[in-house]
């Protein structure tokens, strides 16, 4: 998971924390908790948010973490039921997230306004039985100021759950300021583990400041700012693996995957540039369970920052700040899929995923289908054959409901040096022609968007880069659009652009 790209990674080097001293590896920690019953909010029947960071498979259905909460793409009806705050959920994105037996997990995180100025914050950890209808909601884990056998982390600033792991007895949690954590199914209590012998403190070791986590009953894997950590005790004891010792591009792991098929059991790394001299960015991987370490995927100008690593038996997909890569042999060769794009057979158009950043990937395999599912900033998109054709799934109002705007553009301010294009909503009643003009604020023709397109009847939408008719990305100010339906009337909205 990675929940990360939401806030970029240079956000969390200082921890606010108050700093002791002693020993001990695994102490309780705080358990308050709110449950929501039954009778909450009814679910959302569409895709919460256009950033989806994490994607978990559940029998028919496929979890995703988004920017507003839990969404759930059901495969038998083509459905989506959407759970946020109002449902019992903790405040702001989902950040991470799991799911075993029919119980799912998830994390949430926030932005919060500090007097170190923006700062990422924990919005707790929770599950929900009931397919997240309802859930039992704790507070981000933190530790009494009263502790004194290590350093506690008091406060959910900087303490942001970025994975979670479902085991047969615990939920091990990775939130980087907030260490390492485990929640006791037998007691119902958060217990700090550190990945050595040291007592915990993520103010002064990199090792305890975790990112990632993956395994199950047997073995642990969990990826820090100091490499990766191995345990095969539950996290009694630990092996270290890092770049000054071992075959890794660099120490800040962002992601792991395990690659379970045909007797192999490969474990797949995001392995980033951290503060040694020399490290680099890439993607590492084991096949012997840490005996030997291999960096199988870089490119050229080292920039490929890998956020997710799925798998379809051999097959392996890495999704990165340069696109969707794809390799078939292990990890020797690697395809980067091209732009994503559905065709809009009514319009003629292509429709894209503007976004060239891809923060998750997932093949969901049911007896109905094998699909590839992508998130994006921009979106999702879903392949049943493997990346040939592709359907697009966005977020947003309909304009057709009663209290809706006829038409609205998002986002909205648009800022084309932030945002790749800004789109202009809207409904027909019919299927028709439809032609889409900008105006300056003296009324004067910018660009002209559409110009007599064919469309269907429901919801559409067209896009738009920012630029004039030349070329030339227009200044910033208030600009009018005009949306000419041949079946309806026109409309207009408003859109301002920031340059």
């Amino acid at each position: 998971m990675t929940l990360k790209t939401l806030f970029g990674l240079n956000l969390v080097i200082a921890v606010v924390i108050s700093c002791s001293i002693s020993v001990q590896a695994q102490v309780p920690g705080k358990t308050g908790f709110r449950f929501i019953s039954e009778g909450g909010d009814p679910h959302v029947e569409r895709l919460l948010s256009n950033s989806v960071i994490d994607m978990v498979p559940d029998s028919l259905d496929v979890l995703m973490g988004t920017g507003g909460g839990l969404s759930i793409w059901h495969s038998e009806d083509s459905t989506w039921s959407s759970f946020s705050e109002s449902h019992g959920m903790g405040h702001g994105s989902v950040s991470a997230l799991d799911e075993r037996n029919g119980v799912i997990w998830a994390a949430t995180a926030y932005t919060a306004s500090t007097s170190e100025g923006y700062l990422p914050a924990g919005g707790g950890v929770g599950f929900s039985t009931d397919g997240g209808s309802n859930w039992t909601w704790y507070n981000q884990p933190v530790d009494d100021d009263t502790v004194t056998s290590y350093s506690p982390t008091t406060t959910n600033i900087q303490n942001v759950t970025y994975d979670l792991l479902i085991t047969s007895t615990e939920v091990w949690i990775t939130s980087w300021g907030g260490g390492l954590r485990k929640f006791d199914f037998a007691d119902s209590t958060w217990y700090v583990v550190t990945p050595d012998t040291l007592p915990f403190s993520s103010l002064d070791h990199l090792n305890h400041r975790p990112f990632a986590v993956e395994g199950d009953d047997n073995i642990l894997w969990v990826g820090t700012a100091a490499g990766i950590n191995k345990s095969i005790d539950g996290g009694q004891t630990w092996d270290n693996y890092n770049y000054g010792t071992h075959d890794i591009s660099g120490n800040f792991i962002t992601a792991l995957g395990r690659q379970q098929w045909s007797g192999n059991d490969v474990l797949w790394a995001a392995t980033w540039a951290a503060s040694s001299s020399g490290e680099y960015y890439g993607v590492s991987k084991t096949e012997n369970y840490g005996a030997t370490w291999e960096v199988v995927i870089i490119d050229s100008f080292l920039t490929l920052k890998a956020h997710s690593i799925a798998f379809d038996d051999s097959a392996i997909y890495v999704s990165s700040n340069l696109g969707l890569h794809k390799s078939i042999n292990g990890g020797t060769d690697w395809g980067l899929f091209p732009q994503i794009a559905e065709f809009d057979s009514v319009a003629g158009i292509y429709r894209y995923l503007y976004d060239p950043e891809f923060y998750c990937s997932l093949v969901h395999k049911t007896s109905l289908s094998n699909t590839l599912w992508v998130g994006t900033g921009d979106g999702i998109a879903s392949s049943g054959d493997a990346g040939g054709t592709w359907w697009l799934h966005r977020s947003y109002l309909q304009t057709n409901q009663a209290g809706q705007p006829a038409t609205y553009s998002y986002p909205n301010p648009f800022s084309p040096r932030l945002h790749f294009v800004t789109r202009f909503q809207y409904d027909l009643p019919s299927p028709g022609k439809v032609t889409l003009k900008l105006f300056d604020f003296a009324m004067d023709e910018v660009v002209t968007i559409v110009d007599n397109g064919q469309r269907d009847s429901g919801d559409n939408y067209e896009v738009w880069d920012g630029k004039r008719s030349n070329g030339e990305m227009v200044a910033t100010g208030v600009y009018f659009y005009r949306i000419e339906r041949s079946s309806a009337g026109p409309i207009w909205g408003k859109i301002a652009v920031i340059n």
